[in-house]
């Protein structure tokens, strides 16, 4: 699998990477598999070793242990608080 990066954008509250990037197989010659359009995430704490050396630079920067924690503990917080909440009934 063959990608170009296109774009890299960053939230500033949770510290999520976007990354747009094109993706394509070159098959007997031909372009196969192509997705002109890739979208993915990367949220702190996420693997991103497979990454372009570009998104590794600023996960590596933005990522920090104490952003990684926070996430955590936000992600964690979530959970709980839509356990607690009372399954709706639809009407």
């Amino acid at each position: 699998m063959i990608k170009n990066l296109k774009q890299i954008n960053i939230c500033c509250v949770t510290k999520n990477i976007q990354i747009l990037d094109e993706r394509y197989e070159i098959v007997d010659g031909r372009l196969s598999n192509h997705q002109p359009n890739h979208l993915s995430l990367i949220s702190p704490g996420d693997d991103y070793t497979n990454e372009d050396s570009d998104v590794k630079y600023v996960c590596d920067f933005l990522h920090t242990p104490e952003v990684v924690a926070a996430h955590k503990a936000k992600t964690e917080e979530v959970i709980a608080a839509s356990k607690a909440e009372p399954e709706q009934e639809e009407q």
